[in-house]
């Protein structure tokens, strides 16, 4: 087996929870460079298809037992991959035919990260745009690839030997990795925007599931970086008191992106306002059980949309 990059997948229950973003990584213009490992609690119960799983360097089930965050199970699959750069996959998350390549060509100019570019891959909601807009918007299709200050959570590749090189932290940074990316360009690393590599993700179109989301991921968020910068209590006081300035703050960083959306803006400042919520439970309080809950959201995401693309999906 010689691989050049390695396919993260995570399934709470068996292969049809990743069949489809199976589906398109035989469509790679490059399957055969790629490792694909399959994370779930119990390996019997996915039961690989051999017809789906052809043409690939490898394909492997890791049996991690029971799973209470994502990164955990990530952990274990970074620690069994065999190639030097290994690339976090969704259930939700579809690449396009010329994806893997473009990931790996750019990690051969020396980064330490990659990015894809984002497709909103069900954009007949403005649930969905209020989702796509906050979190991807800034990795859209059409920018020119370069250098930047952070990448795309859940899609990125990264190099395999820096990974483990945060040795027993490395399950934190993957809570949020944002937090990871930064720790990488404070040891000199680079990272890259790469968008001739793009993937559709499919992104909450149900109401009550967006908000949950934006509770926990503003929870998780805000939690881990106090944490992370060891932040004294006063520091903490503060930004719990300054926390309605928390959804102005992210709506003008949507702005260039969503200005010619109006209707978006509603469910934006929606969304916005209840992340906020989420930061300053973090902030005062820490993560909680917030990464715990933040794994049912980030799975199985047919769930979470409405139901006429709960039929498109299945199909």
């Amino acid at each position: 087996m010689n691989a050049a990059m390695t396919v993260i997948l995570f399934t709470p229950t068996d292969y049809t929870v990743v069949r489809r973003t199976m589906r398109h990584l035989r469509t790679q213009t490059v399957p055969g460079e790629l490792e694909v490992l399959i994370t779930a609690p119990v390996a019997a119960n996915v039961r690989l298809e051999p017809a789906e799983v052809t043409g690939f360097a490898d394909v492997r089930v890791i049996e991690v037992g029971p799973v209470e965050t994502l990164a955990a199970a990530h952990t274990v699959a970074i620690r069994q991959a065999q190639a030097p750069v290994v690339v976090l996959g969704e259930d939700h998350s579809f690449p396009e035919p010329g994806w893997a390549a473009a990931l790996i060509a750019a990690h051969g100019q020396g980064y330490a990260a990659v990015g894809p570019a984002m497709i909103n891959a069900n954009p007949g909601t403005l649930t969905s745009w209020a989702n796509y807009i906050p979190y991807f918007s800034s990795w859209r299709p059409g920018q020119p690839a370069e250098d930047r200050d952070y990448l795309a959570s859940h899609n990125s590749s990264y190099k395999r030997d820096l990974l483990l090189a945060c040795g027993g932290q490395l399950e934190f940074f993957l809570g949020v990795e944002s937090i990871l990316q930064q720790h990488l360009r404070a040891q000199g690393h680079r990272l890259r925007f790469e968008s001739a590599a793009q993937t559709r993700h499919v992104n909450f179109s149900r109401w009550i599931p967006l908000i949950g989301q934006c509770v926990c991921g503003g929870r998780l968020y805000g939690g881990s970086r106090a944490s992370w910068e060891q932040w004294p209590w006063w520091r903490r006081v503060i930004y719990v008191g300054g926390s309605p300035l928390i959804p102005l703050l992210r709506l003008r960083r949507m702005w260039p992106q969503a200005r010619e959306r109006f209707a978006v803006w509603p469910p934006l400042v929606w969304g916005a306002l209840w992340h906020a919520v989420g930061e300053a439970l973090g902030y005062g309080g820490g993560v909680g059980n917030a990464e715990k809950r933040y794994l049912d959201y980030e799975t199985m995401r047919t769930r979470f949309v409405i139901a006429a693309e709960q039929r498109e999906l299945a199909e």
